[in-house]
């Protein structure tokens, strides 16, 4: 996964790339084991200082679970607070 952070007035920009053009080469997560899953595409809409991370992470239950981060750029007003049992999926190498 390529990651990059650029600081600007007052907001961070994380950028994730896919790293073959326009394709997600990463399988989906087994769901065999019933860890919910969520997708940060699905909180972009929502006002959010995160970019619609935080949302996502907030939303899975008390026993963890995966976040999904699609490509794209996110803006971050605030860092990002992860809690026990949570992974963050993005796609690429």
């Amino acid at each position: 996964m390529n990651v990059s952070i650029k600081r600007g007035i007052g907001a961070v920009i994380l950028g994730l790339a896919l790293a073959s053009a326009g394709t997600d080469t990463q399988a989906a997560p087994d769901t065999a084991d019933k860890t919910a899953i969520k997708n940060v595409a699905d909180f972009q809409d929502v006002p959010s200082m995160t970019g619609g991370i935080q949302e996502a992470i907030d939303s899975l239950p008390a026993t963890g679970g995966a976040v999904v981060i699609p490509p794209g750029e996110y803006v971050l007003r605030s860092y990002v607070r992860l809690r026990d049992n949570i992974s963050l999926i993005g796609s690429g190498a």
